[in-house]
């Protein structure tokens, strides 16, 4: 009845300038070569939809619950605009029949490591080659539109509502917003684990105006105390039991940037609000993909984009191009505002002065 898709946003294939599928994606290209052998996430769901159709059977519901602005209208789109590519019968048929609810998933999940692994080996004597370790603390927010019917997920604490957007802004802009901005400054300021970040007073200050800054962007959530959850948020961030790695919150920026912190700069220029925080984060970002820290050392960069992120950082590093990073990496409009200006002032006292003088003109 359901296909659920926890595949990360790269997986869907996205161009990020306009949101649609990117059939020059080598995986996107090898399936519509090879459609009855797909490697992608959307090749898989495009496949099985077509054989339902060939049987007469009815449509499955595609149920995205990874971190992409409304999710289920980009996974509709991606899906639809590769059965176009292949049969435009097929593509009629998904749009007419199957459902692509949102979700908002909301629990942080460090990545695995060896230390998890011996925890509970030599404390709960079970052998597992790969624990997932997560908080306390779970929120799971789904748009009630399945074309098959569903579990009674509200029965475990699921939220079921009509439109999930207003939860999903506040978790994207001020959850993933606000660890994509800690990554990239908290590490060239030499932290390797958030919860150690998050103890440090200029970190700790500066993600808390970052949220702040935030806010305006976010709308009114139904039953949600914003200035509740931001404390929350800091309070999570800060646990040392399921403390994560800098470094990968600092993955996929060419993605997350782009989902989490466009939008909010957007509204917020356009409503004359302050984004200095958010230029400052930015400005991290851009000092993060030259891929070398402040002592010399080299940064792996795991990003789908990492040759072209270089490139470009070099440039601004050189002492040029912030408004052609901005442009290429989130849009001329964002480029040609005075954003530009204050993430060209961050990236000059990033090289003058480092990333820890930088976190405490937000103190």
């Amino acid at each position: 009845k359901i296909v659920s898709l926890t595949v990360t946003e790269k997986a869907y294939t996205l161009d990020d300038s306009t949101g649609d599928l990117d059939v020059s994606h080598p995986l996107i290209v090898h399936d519509l070569e090879n459609p009855t052998s797909p490697k992608s996430p959307v090749g898989y769901v495009v496949a099985g939809l077509k054989a339902r159709k060939e049987k007469g059977m009815e449509p499955y519901t595609v149920l995205s619950c990874d971190n992409l602005p409304m999710n289920g209208h980009l996974t509709s789109r991606a899906v639809t605009q590769y059965a176009e590519a292949l049969d435009s019968e097929l593509a009629d048929w998904i749009k007419e029949t199957t459902s692509f609810p949102s979700t908002m998933v909301d629990r942080i999940t460090p990545a695995t490591t060896d230390s998890d692994i011996a925890l509970l080996k030599n404390d709960f004597k079970i052998d597992d080659a790969w624990p997932v370790c997560a908080e306390d603390y779970t929120q799971w927010v789904i748009e009630d539109n399945f074309t098959l019917g569903r579990p009674n997920w509200e029965k475990h604490g699921a939220l079921m509502v009509k439109d999930v957007e207003p939860y999903e802004l506040m978790k994207l802009r001020l959850l993933n917003g606000s660890h994509s901005a800690l990554a990239y400054l908290s590490y060239l300021a030499g932290y390797e684990m958030v919860d150690k970040a998050m103890g440090d007073d200029m970190i700790y200050k500066f993600v808390k105006q970052y949220m702040e800054t935030v806010t305006p962007s976010v709308p009114e959530v139904p039953g949600v105390d914003l200035n509740v959850y931001k404390s929350v948020l800091l309070e999570r961030f800060g646990n040392p039991n399921v403390s994560d790695q800098v470094l990968r919150l600092a993955e996929d920026g060419s993605k997350k940037m782009v989902g989490f912190i466009r939008g909010p700069v957007t509204d917020l220029l356009k409503k004359g609000e302050d984004t200095k925080p958010i230029a400052a984060a930015v400005a991290g970002w851009i000092r993060f993909c030259s891929g070398v820290d402040e002592k010399g050392r080299e940064i792996e960069i795991k990003d789908p984009k990492a040759v072209e992120l270089k490139k470009s950082a070099d440039r601004v590093r050189a002492g040029d191009g912030v408004a052609q990073f901005l442009e290429q990496f989130f849009d001329k409009s964002i480029a040609e505002s005075r954003f530009c200006d204050e993430v060209s002032h961050y990236v000059d006292i990033l090289e003058k002065e480092g990333a820890a003088k930088l976190l405490r003109k937000f103190n």
